[in-house]
């Protein structure tokens, strides 16, 4: 199934690309969700956004299951205009709310290509996206690393120690409806079928907490982009 954005979806903004220097640079962010069928095992997602032709590109995304409980999705697989794009972590859940699963592609192409996802069991996704330029070019868990995650109640916070020139996004699912977020906002969504998701960065280094008012039932999961 191939959907049309759906709301709370910010453009990405474009500073001027870095490559290959000693730090990650922001490329582009974006956010896709709809109150769509929870019943499908597969789904497109496309103008999330449109990643540059900078160099060292580096594709984080984050996937979450909001229509239906913890684990009725499994085994997710996730590409980017074709091209498989590998897991680095999850499922993230407290055992109640949807989960979270975290996929990451060194040199994407370029352009306002399209996510395709495919799982096993009846879910409904979502997706949050952000490209950098700049990245280590291994792939896998050396570029996408420092991979965090919590699950509680109260405000929806996940910690990680960023290096000095890396950039950590982070996925939120929750049992209330976000409103604001404590970092730099990729978006938002509230009228998924069971939970709310959100996404979210910073390029602050050191010890950062990466949250998303208000308080809830909530799992969240973050992973930093190695520079390169």
């Amino acid at each position: 199934m191939l959907f049309s954005p759906g709301l709370y979806l910010p453009m990405g903004k474009r500073p001027t690309a870095a490559g290959g220097g000693s730090s990650v640079s922001f490329d582009a962010a974006g956010f896709y969700s709809s109150a769509g069928n929870a019943s499908v095992t597969s789904q497109g997602f496309s103008g999330v956004l449109t990643v540059g032709s900078g160099s060292h590109r580096a594709l984080l995304a984050f996937l979450f299951f909001a229509g239906n409980n913890a684990g009725a999705a499994s085994s997710p697989a996730l590409t980017w205009n074709g091209t498989s794009m590998t897991s680095i972590g999850g499922p993230f859940s407290n055992s109640t709310v949807g989960d979270i699963y975290i996929f990451g592609l060194v040199n994407p192409a370029s352009g306002a290509n399209t996510f395709n996802a495919t799982w096993t069991g009846n879910a409904q996704g979502g997706i949050a996206a952000i490209s950098v330029t700049g990245a280590d070019q291994t792939g896998g868990a050396t570029t996408f690393h420092n991979v965090t995650s919590a699950a509680a109640t109260g405000v929806p916070t996940v910690t990680s120690t960023v290096p000095a020139g890396e950039i950590v996004a982070a996925g939120f699912i929750s049992s209330n409806n976000f409103s604001t977020q404590g970092n730099t906002d990729i978006g938002h969504n509230n009228t998924n079928g069971l939970w709310a998701i959100a996404a979210n960065y910073t390029t602050s280094t050191g010890s950062q907490s990466l949250l998303y008012n208000p308080s809830g039932n909530y799992a969240a999961a973050s992973a930093c982009i190695k520079a390169g």
